[in-house]
Formats: structure tokens, sequence, C-alpha cells
């Protein structure tokens, strides 16, 4: 934390940020979407800015319609 950095193996798993205090709010802000997920199920909304990957997320969510509506990703 030399520097007010977020230290790179913190980084490696999670999201970039500029500096250790803007990191520890953002953990602060996304932590009771993903406790309330666990905890409560599956949202009918969702804060995309809150994930550690959006684009994933998205993919993944068009993966689970495809098979619900028996498509392909493409289609």
């Amino acid at each position: 934390m030399y520097d007010a950095r977020v230290p790179t193996a913190w980084r490696k798993i999670s999201w970039e940020s500029a500096a250790i205090g803007f990191w520890f709010i953002q953990l602060l802000e996304r932590d009771p979407q993903f406790r309330s997920w666990v905890f409560g199920g599956r949202p009918d909304l969702f804060w995309m800015t809150g994930f550690f990957n959006p684009q994933g997320f998205l993919t993944a969510m068009r993966q689970e319609v495809g098979l619900y509506i028996t498509c392909t990703i493409s289609e």
C-alpha cells in the first residue's frame, strides 16, 4: 500500500482504481450488490458498473437467454 496505491495482488483479482482510498470506497459500494445476490437470489436489476467484468456478465446473460430460447449467441 505504498504511496496510496492498490497492491498488485489486489489489482490482479479486482478492478482498476487510481488509489487505495477510491478502491476501498468502490468495494464498499459493490458489496451490497454481491451480498444480496448471494443471500437473496438473483436480483431483478443489476448495477452494471459494480461488476468486475461487465462485458463478461453480458456475454453470460446472452448465452443463458440463448439456451432458454434455443438459439446461439450469433443468432
